[in-house]
């Protein structure tokens, strides 16, 4: 099986049916710990990884939210990345001229791996809760609580 660097969106079901299905599957989610699957006559057990995942993303449509699936290894374009921070472009392309994500340059784009953005998200939102943590051992020391 080759490596498919696509990007795939599942949308949450918009027939009656298939909610209703997918609330049944909800509601009789099996043990994690013990998922199967039947395939040509055969059954096969799916690893605990796999059915953490599954288990999620049927969660998560059945909440009515979509989800999407990307590659570590696809390439973002700018505004992908943007997109996927929740930043705009222009600050985006400040980060990558700051080399705090790392970056390709194909002719005049700018490419992203995802596994490097989310790399920047991760140290990111360690720093953010750093200084939240750092900012309520302040707050606590000079009694700015009641």
């Amino acid at each position: 099986m080759g490596t498919n660097k696509q990007a795939f969106i599942l949308q949450p079901p918009n027939t009656e049916n298939e909610k209703k299905e997918l609330e049944n599957l909800f509601n009789n989610l099996p043990d994690i710990s013990n998922i199967s699957i039947y395939s040509n006559g055969k059954e096969m057990q799916i690893p605990y990884s796999i059915s953490v995942v599954l288990c999620e993303v049927i969660k998560t449509l059945n909440y009515g939210n979509s989800i999407t699936l990307i590659p570590m290894d696809k390439e973002l374009t700018t505004q992908q990345a943007a997109d996927l921070l929740n930043v705009s472009r222009p600050y985006l392309i400040k980060l990558l001229e700051n080399n705090e994500i790392n970056y390709r340059k194909t002719g005049s784009h700018r490419k992203i791996l995802m596994q490097d953005l989310m790399e920047y998200r991760e140290k990111r939102n360690d720093n953010r809760k750093t200084k939240i943590e750092k900012l309520s051992q302040l707050s606590q020391e000079f009694n700015l609580y009641d």
